[in-house]
């Protein structure tokens, strides 16, 4: 490499080494944070509100609380579908709350096991859910908790 290439190449390096460092910085201004811990944050295990206090201190942004189907459903013990379905969402509830009191935006994570009555061998569990009554989970998931909850998965 010649003398005058490397003195006409120096300044380029210079300004693209900056840019990289000035977009790095910038992109750290938007970065997100999520922390989970189902045990503190869902379930009030310990000091739910010194779990949120520790998550704010961390920095978090975003707290994922998991809302495992078969907890939420009333009547996930029985054999065949209650008529009138209904959903206990206290717990979420709470989580949801205390997540926003911190300025936390809150990600659920709708997951199984699926209730006794949704499965293919009839025990609460995972073999083979009927995706039809977990949509009507979630939907009722995001009904429940539109405006307040964002971000579901």
């Amino acid at each position: 490499m010649t003398r005058r290439l490397r003195m006409l190449l120096a300044p380029v390096l210079v300004c693209a080494f900056a840019l990289g460092m000035v977009s790095s910085a910038d992109a750290a201004k938007r970065m997100e944070l999520a922390i989970q811990d189902d045990n503190v944050l869902r379930d009030g295990l310990w000091n739910p509100f010194t779990g949120f206090q520790k998550a704010r201190e961390l920095n978090a942004t975003w707290v994922r609380v998991n809302v495992p189907w078969f907890q939420a459903v009333n009547g996930a013990k029985r054999r065949k579908q209650p008529r009138n379905l209904t959903y206990d969402w206290v717990k979420w509830d709470d989580a949801v709350n205390r997540a926003a009191q911190h300025g936390m935006n809150v990600e659920l994570t709708l997951t199984g096991p699926a209730p006794r009555w949704a499965t293919g061998d009839r025990k609460i569990g995972v073999r083979k859910p009927n995706s039809a009554k977990f949509g009507s989970f979630a939907r009722s998931a995001a009904q429940h908790f539109d405006g307040r909850v964002t971000r579901y998965t």
